[in-house]
């Protein structure tokens, strides 16, 4: 577990990819594919907006062998924030959609 500080001075924890952990975690963050991080340097833009940098094919390869798995974890992530009244069953339908449709673990 990383920490760094955040741009008010508070600790933000982050995972072993810099991604930070708590809160509400949706299919993007607790099911990742990229980081975004911010901030990410100095400069106005940059603190601001902070940058996404996409998993190379080989670190998706290693959490998602399959297909499948990408997509089984998604839903499950999915289907738990919509018990916890943290995303609409329209819009997790729509988050399961284009986790199917897309080329992770293919």
């Amino acid at each position: 577990m990383l920490s760094t500080t955040g741009p008010r001075g508070a600790t933000l924890a982050r995972d072993s990819f810099g991604i930070a952990t708590g809160g509400i975690r949706l299919a993007a963050v607790a099911v990742p594919t990229a980081v975004n991080a911010s901030p990410n340097s100095p400069g106005f833009f940059c603190s601001i907006f902070g940058n996404y940098e996409p998993f190379s094919p080989a670190v998706l390869d290693a959490l998602y062998p399959t297909h499948g798995s990408y997509v089984s974890k998604v839903n499950h992530v999915t289907d738990q924030n919509v018990r916890d009244g943290y995303l609409l069953p329209a819009d997790a339908k729509t988050i399961k959609r284009e986790a199917a449709h897309s080329r992770i673990g293919k």
